[in-house]
């Protein structure tokens, strides 16, 4: 065969190789990145992961459970 022909061939093997470990690549970041996303306890379902008291969370800011936000009012546990 034709040695520019070969070098060719080479080339696009290669470059065909790079995009799909490119791919792969992408493919694995965005399932990482989308668990760990899910287990950080933004959702609404959150588990509060043990916490005895909503107050000494250090994810109090972003929890969206009911205690949290009853945690968060400013008047909890003020009585008139």
């Amino acid at each position: 065969m034709n040695p520019e022909m070969d070098q060719l061939r080479n080339r696009r093997e290669f470059l065909r190789t790079v995009l799909r470990a490119a791919a792969l690549a992408g493919l694995a970041f965005a399932g990482v990145f989308l668990g760990w996303k899910s287990s950080t306890g933004t959702g609404e379902d959150a588990s509060c992961g043990g916490m005895e008291r909503c107050g000494e969370c250090p994810k109090l800011a972003r929890c969206k459970a009911p205690e949290a936000v009853e945690a968060r009012r400013p008047e909890r546990g003020m009585r008139p």
